[in-house]
């Protein structure tokens, strides 16, 4: 069987908190949607979250 023969479907985290960061996401997604291998790319909701532990800091905006 060659590579281009296998399909797996991928789940992907992302996250940001910092300066503008449904920009940040959209060029993420838009970066992995034009990766070589990468078929019928799609994206969820964000969301967004209170940070967890570590230094005081913005909320995120999250999605897979």
């Amino acid at each position: 069987m060659r590579d281009s023969d296998c399909q797996s479907t991928v789940l992907i985290g992302l996250g940001s908190n910092l300066g503008d960061r449904a920009a940040n996401l959209r060029r993420a997604g838009e970066i992995i949607a034009q990766s070589d291998g990468i078929h019928d790319f799609t994206v969820s909701k964000w969301m967004e979250t209170a940070p967890v532990g570590g230094p005081g800091q913005g909320e995120f905006l999250n999605g897979a």
